[in-house]
């Protein structure tokens, strides 16, 4: 594929687990039936830490008095902003109807984008920097990245450390940060309750965010603490391939140049090893970078314009304008610069490439350059990359003829007879990928990755000759008589961009800033929003000359593949045998490297031509023309459309109508009128318990898929870069089918898949005799998900305890090993796959499809009957007693515990495994509290459950994270589980505590968590309980976001009697949010509201906090229902050994069926 992701490496401030308000109204179903990684808990991106005032001793900007917040909120600038553009100045998409406006401060000129959109129940803010880890001081690696985590540990206007945060999070909100090598980005969301007057939460905000920037505290009290919150981040990475392949990059690369530091930082790097006091740096990197000049700003709020602008005015007015002004006392005193700008040579091809930096090149020809390395991966993977060195993707002529995106969509591309093309249908690659890789503003990598299969390890040799023939054939093409096909694909790429971008639909108001006040270096408002996605006139000769760039010369050629070690002197001549291995110096990555030989070089750098099957894709089929609004069809010109909008302002809340209503088949409809864009979405779900009646039956499904993709690759790539997408999946309700994208293609794209699907099964059926290249697919993806299975247990062990839990929780939950046992010695074969799907199509199924957006009723019945034709009419009808229905397990209490292991097992139950990577040294524990499921909790339980999870998280993490510094993962949040299952989970994931001294710090913090809760003031619990209300109530963004809303409500009956089925309820949430509603009645069956007035009290909600906790959560109560699941680091892993055989502690798979056998489900009807 084209466009892999630039390689962007941040440290951030701490993440940590989200509570799952969305998932009160998801599926019954339980997610990702294939596990072929341990399922990732969703994360937000908030951090908390504890309250501490300034040092006496601490002196602040010489130009900052210590008034107090109030003084500095009510002292406005002295004069107007200077308005630098307005909305008409931008390029927008056609539906966006926000407003726009560019200001400059007159106190310090500092640049200001302001958004008004009174459509959004978000607003948010951002501030990035111009200084990242390529500014750390020498013998400071990390300073950067250390310096974002410790402006949110206090302010002299807001000395709490804490304090923004906790505002935050009263106003539904959360913020972090990220450090990258040249930039450092700050951001947060708000989502104020309804009715709160508007921009109160947001200008509150923004008073104590923009102290960040004009008084930091730099706590002395909090540094040592801060230091191991960095270091633990650091000690996370180590058993990551991703990082360990970056730092190997950065490692190896020319000494001189900012490029080779290591950006993280750990204890030993920020102290010196621990003999000096990092805070006069911290002083030194704030006074020197940190100030207006260097600064740029982004609001999105609901505001008007000038109220956004006088909120701006008000708050950013006292930032420095440069470094010269009101610098911080305590500087470190050495030089503020460390590089100087060079001058761009006269008559360069790319004229700022290599020239920021002293004219120091990170990466050298004859040096860093022109290498083939090998690297020992932690994981099972097999990957071949050439990485050319390349100018930064801000140069003037790689922004305006963009040569990277038509090289990279041709070599990427995955047409017939292209690169991919051939080598996939040889065998050779799993998958290969093309575009930016590395990038600064001095230099960048266009990078070729290849999934090697195994025989394609072997065979690297031609996979190398075949990549450089096609290189060398665009090189021709764009020297001679195929220019202008070249010219043709920069042209197609241009009317996509324009018209994905004309037809985009409003971005989350976080995503936005964070990502457009960085844009504000790069671009003025003319071209802010499409940013570097638009793109002007093609330029020949800027091709010709990035093209040159592309030879071995300049390249770094990488080899990943564990089993390197094992090849002898007769293998692959693109190996680096000769020398020795080595370990890079931070993250231990093992590696070796080698000059490219002589030979290989010259026959890469002039290869000769390819003898046939290798061409450059041809114009692209699924552009659209037609952008037509079908509920515009019945005519009355602009004026009755704009009637029409006005009068659908509020129907995202009207939900879709059944159009068809069969035994086996349900259509639903919903035309849209708000969001007015020509794109429509097509969700079918063919239910069937026969895809995860067995361990065999889903790997033979999976590798279905993955071949079915490789079939359809060919025809359908080009339609993936208009934004038209398809996926198939299957998982423990049946098989699962998405179409969406712009309306005009949509029918044409069900058509294919659908078809290719039932011709695939046949073929397959017919076995490898017949089909020799389905054979080969098949073998690929096998051994391809095998690997992935393996490699699942090696993730983050917080990931991998969230797994093991989820197999003890979730009835029918099959462990990985079984999935590997099937794929490794299972004799799976290409016929039994085919005759394995036949048998979900062809046995007993039950369509559900949705079909929204852009189609009208006409329309959506046509593609159901594509459905109808190609699947129910050709299958059984599916009875409610053969629906799959899974459950969720109850956990036993502490008393039912010891009649099942003996009075003196342990309680809570533990299930303990060993990191499976053979150098992970976290640990890692998740408490997993059941409550009940929706059945038993009903609306008011859910709601209150909901606000407990989030009160916990914002208390764990400032006591066991910022106080305890256990680790940096800390979360505790609402979790559902299989079967409408609920409880709650506490996860710390730690490299200095074992896993049973993190199970006697949760359980310290629970006491002290109900302590809290009783001290709690009733105006703090409804900021809070207002803030998750606000955060549920959030209004859709995008027409997407309806669409997905409404299918989530659908999907999730699909296990459910007829009788449920039948009355879906579309507006759960809603009414989980009026349960938290202060002065609303709530839900019917409730008998604790303010008997005056029958309402929602605070009192009433704090009253049944408590309650709810005493019953669930509390040591001893009488429904605690818990269980620790531990993973021990290798380190700890003798800790493990011990408890083996302890009542109450599971160690195996037999331990886990044994306690099942035990165990009762939970009931799996909705709540009210």
């Amino acid at each position: 594929m084209s466009a892999a992701p630039r390689v962007r490496r941040f440290y951030g401030v701490a993440t940590r687990p989200l509570t799952f308000f969305a998932a009160v109204a998801a599926s019954a179903n339980p997610s990702g039936a294939f596990c072929t990684a341990p399922p990732s808990r969703a994360r937000s991106t908030a951090r908390r830490s504890r309250a501490l005032p300034p040092p006496s001793a601490h002196v602040g900007p010489s130009t900052v008095t210590s008034a107090s917040p109030d003084v500095l909120a009510s002292s406005p600038a002295a004069s107007a902003a200077t308005v630098t553009a307005s909305t008409s100045d931008f390029r927008r998409p056609l539906l966006d109807k926000r407003q726009y406006r560019t200001v400059t401060l007159p106190s310090n000129s500092l640049r200001v984008l302001l958004v008004s959109d009174p459509g959004s129940d978000v607003e948010a803010a951002s501030a990035h920097v111009k200084a990242g880890h390529f500014h750390d001081p020498p013998g400071r690696a990390g300073l950067a990245h250390f310096h974002e985590h410790m402006l949110f540990l206090g302010t002299h206007a807001y000395p709490e450390e804490g304090a923004f945060e906790k505002y935050l999070t009263g106003a539904g909100g959360r913020a972090n940060a990220y450090t990258d090598m040249e930039d450092t980005n700050y951001y947060f969301h708000v989502t104020p309750p309804p009715g709160e007057d508007r921009g109160e939460a947001l200008s509150g905000a923004l008073r104590r965010f923009s102290r960040f920037f004009v008084d930091p505290s730099f706590d002395p009290s909090a540094i040592g603490r801060e230091v191991k919150a960095v270091d633990s981040e650091y000690n996370m990475g180590l058993g990551d391939d991703s990082w360990r392949q970056f730092q190997l990059m950065k490692t190896t690369s020319n000494p001189m140049h900012p490029f080779r530091k290591m950006g993280c930082g750990n204890a030993e790097t920020l102290t010196r090893n621990g003999a000096n006091d990092p805070r006069p740096d911290l002083v030194r990197f704030w006074n020197d970078k940190y100030h207006a000049e260097n600064m740029r700003v982004a609001v999105v709020g609901r505001g008007s314009l000038d109220e956004l602008q006088a909120a701006v005015e008000e708050t950013f007015s006292d930032l420095r304008r440069n470094s010269g002004e009101g610098r911080l006392q305590g500087d470190s005193g050495s030089d503020a610069e460390l590089f100087a700008t060079a001058e761009p040579p006269v008559g360069a091809a790319f004229p700022t490439w290599n020239t920021k930096y002293d004219g120091a090149a990170a990466f050298r020809q004859g040096v860093e350059l022109g290498i083939i390395r090998e690297v020992l991966p932690v994981k099972d993977v097999r990957q071949l990359s050439v990485a050319f060195a390349a100018p930064p993707a801000t140069d003037p002529r790689v922004m305006a003829g963009q040569p990277v995106k038509v090289l990279s969509h041709v070599l990427g591309h995955e047409a017939p007879e292209s690169l991919h093309s051939v080598l996939s249908e040889a065998g050779l690659v799993a998958g290969l990928s093309s575009g930016a890789g590395i990038g600064t503003s001095d230099f960048s990598f266009f990078t070729v990755t290849l999934s090697l299969t195994e025989n394609g390890m072997k065979r690297r040799d031609d996979v190398m000759l075949l990549l450089f023939q096609y290189i060398g054939l665009i090189r021709s093409l764009a020297k001679g008589d195929g220019a202008e096909r070249l010219e043709q694909f920069h042209d197609e790429l241009r009317q996509i961009s324009d018209i994905n971008f004309n037809f985009s639909e409003g971005s989350n108001p976080t995503s936005f800033v964070q990502s457009v006040s960085k844009r504000m270096f790069e671009h003025a408002a003319p071209d802010l929003l499409p940013g570097s996605n638009s793109m002007g006139k093609h330029d020949r000769d800027a091709l010709v000359d990035y093209l040159s760039l592309m030879t071995p010369a300049n390249a770094i050629i990488t080899v990943i593949d564990q089993a390197l070690e094992g090849e002898g002197d007769d293998g692959p001549a693109t190996s680096a045998r000769r020398a020795e291995w080595a370990k890079e110096k931070w993250y231990g990555a093992p590696y070796r490297e080698v000059r490219t030989p002589e030979g290989l070089a010259a026959l890469w750098a002039d290869p000769p031509g390819p003898e046939g099957g290798l061409t450059v894709p041809g114009p692209n089929k699924f552009v659209p023309s037609d952008f037509s609004l079908r509920c515009d069809a019945d005519g009355g010109g602009p004026e009755a459309a704009e009637a029409e909008v006005a009068e659908a302002a509020d129907t995202s809340k009207v939900p879709p109508e059944v159009l068809a209503d069969e035994p086996a088949f349900r259509l639903w409809h919903k035309m849209d009128t708000k969001y007015r864009i020509p794109k429509t979405t097509a969700f079918v779900q063919l239910v069937s318990p026969k895809v995860y009646e067995s361990p065999r039956s889903m790997v033979l499904c999976r590798i279905f898929r993955e071949v079915l993709g490789d079939e359809l690759n060919s025809y359908l790539y080009d339609s993936t870069l208009i934004g038209l997408g398809c996926s198939v999946s299957f998982d423990q309700t049946g098989i699962r089918l998405t179409f969406q994208g712009f309306s005009e293609k949509i029918p044409l794209l069900l058509d294919v898949v659908t078809e290719r699907m039932i011709t695939l099964v046949s073929e397959m059926e017919e076995g490898p005799d017949a089909h020799p290249s389905l054979a080969r697919k098949f073998e690929k993806h096998r051994l391809q998900i095998l690997r992935a299975s393996k490699n699942s247990l090696l993730g983050k062990p917080y990931t991998v305890a969230n797994y093991y839990s989820k197999v003890l929780l979730e009835d029918g939950a099959w462990h990985v090993d079984r999935y590997v046992d099937e794929l490794e010695d299972g004799g799976l074969t290409l016929a039994e796959c085919g005759g394995t799907v036949r048998r979900i199509l062809e046995g007993r199924v039950a369509a559900e499809t949705l079909c929204m957006g852009n189609v009208d009723a006409e329309g959506a019945r046509q593609i159901g009957e594509i459905v109808e034709e190609r699947f129910v009419r050709r299958a059984l009808p599916l009875s409610d007693a053969e629906r799959p229905n899974f459950k969720s397990f109850v956990l036993p209490t502490e008393e039912e515990a010891r009649r099942i292991y003996g009075d003196g097992c342990r309680y809570p139950l533990a299930l303990e495994e060993v990191a499976a990577g053979a150098q992970e040294d976290n640990n890692a524990v998740e408490f997993m509290l059941q409550m009940g499921c929706d059945h038993t909790l009903q609306l008011s339980g859910t709601a209150i459950l909901i606000l407990l999870g989030h009160l916990g998280q914002s208390s764990a993490f400032e006591q066991l994270r910022t106080k305890e510094q256990l680790g940096y993962i800390v979360g505790v949040g609402s979790r559902r589980t299989a079967g409408r299952g609920q409880g709650m989970s506490v996860v710390v994931q730690s490299s200095t505590h074992a896993p049973e001294q993190l199970q006697e710090r949760i359980e310290a913090w629970l006491v002290q968590f109900r302590e809290e809760l009783e001290n709690m003031t009733e105006d703090r619990i409804q900021d809070e309980a207002s803030s998750i209300v606000a955060m549920l109530s959030k209004r859709d963004v995008k027409q997407s976001d309806e669409i997905n809303r409404f299918w989530g409500v659908i999907s999730g009956t699909v296990s459910d009697t007829d009788a449920l089925r039948q009355r879906p309820v579309f507006d759960r949430i809603e009414k989980v949010a009026d349960e938290l509603r202060i002065g609303a009645g709530g839900s019917d069956d409730r008998d604790d509201r303010s008997p005056e007035t029958g309402k929602n009290t605070a009192a009433d909600i704090k009253n049944k906090l408590l309650v709810f906790f005493d019953r669930f959560v509390a040591a001893g109560a009488p429904e605690r229902r818990g269980i620790y699941t531990c993973i021990y680091g290798r380190s700890s892993m003798d800790l493990q050994k011990v408890n083996v055989g302890t009542p109450g502690v599971l160690s195996s798979n037999e331990d886990v069926r044994h306690l099942k056998s035990f165990m009762s489900t939970w009931p799996t009807a909705p709540m009210k």
